[in-house]
């Protein structure tokens, strides 16, 4: 019921309600200059969900950290939906959290995500790594980002 009550009474994330609007330029603009959040590329296969144990959580918490830690670069967490090659960037933590739920979920396993919060502006130097942008994926706020903001964003 709270869930409900919530949905009626929140705002609808900034960057998606841009997205959806007419003038790509202030939406492109808007990513730009915005703090958004960015997972790490996986540097695990995850541990199986049905069968994993305390230990090997806490080992592969443990891993992940040390990763973190002794990383000077990043490359960007991608995934695959049918053909496409997506980056996930995420407006908020919520829907980071909420995305790494729900894939996790998907592939019954569970992965040691590690997120990034950059400037929107610094996405244009990973466009070759991808075939599109999904900002918000797996949440209300979905929004993928079309040929036409993409081409803008890589002139930023």
């Amino acid at each position: 019921m709270f869930r409900s009550l919530a949905k009626l009474f929140a705002k609808k994330d900034r960057l998606t309600a841009l997205g959806r609007q007419a003038d790509r330029r202030a939406f492109v603009r808007a990513l730009g200059e915005s703090d958004v959040i960015v997972i790490a590329a996986l540097q695990t296969e995850g541990l199986d969900a049905a069968t994993f144990t305390e230990e090997q959580l806490l080992a592969e918490i443990e891993k992940a950290a040390k990763d973190l830690s002794e990383r000077g670069t990043f490359e960007p967490f991608v995934y695959r939906s049918g053909d496409s090659r997506c980056l996930p960037v995420f407006s908020n933590a919520h829907h980071a959290q909420t995305f790494c739920g729900e894939y996790s979920k998907e592939r019954n396993r569970i992965f040691p995500f590690q997120t990034l919060t950059v400037r929107g502006s610094v996405l244009a130097s990973v466009l070759p790594a991808c075939d599109v942008v999904v900002l918000n994926p797996k949440t209300e706020d979905e929004y993928s980002l079309s040929a036409e903001d993409m081409k803008l964003l890589g002139e930023t």
